[in-house]
C-alpha cells in the first residue's frame, strides 16, 4: 500500500513558510537575539529561493 504522507521539498518550504507565519504573528513577543533569527532575515530566506540555498546559522 502506497504512503498517504506528504514528503519532501514541497512539504519542507510549506512548513517553513507556516513557521515564518507563526513567528511573525507574535510581533514583539518574538525577538530573538541573533539577527539571523528575526522575521524579516527569515523570510528573505524563502523569497525566489530554494531550501538548498539557505545558510547553516552557527
Amino acid at each position: 500500500m502506497a504512503s498517504t504522507t506528504e514528503t519532501g521539498h514541497a512539504k519542507n518550504v510549506a512548513t517553513f513558510e507556516d513557521l515564518i507565519s507563526f513567528c511573525t504573528g507574535y510581533v514583539a513577543a518574538y525577538n530573538p537575539s541573533k539577527a539571523g533569527l528575526k522575521p524579516p532575515a527569515i523570510a528573505h530566506w524563502t523569497k525566489g529561493r530554494s531550501m538548498q540555498s539557505i545558510p547553516a546559522l552557527s
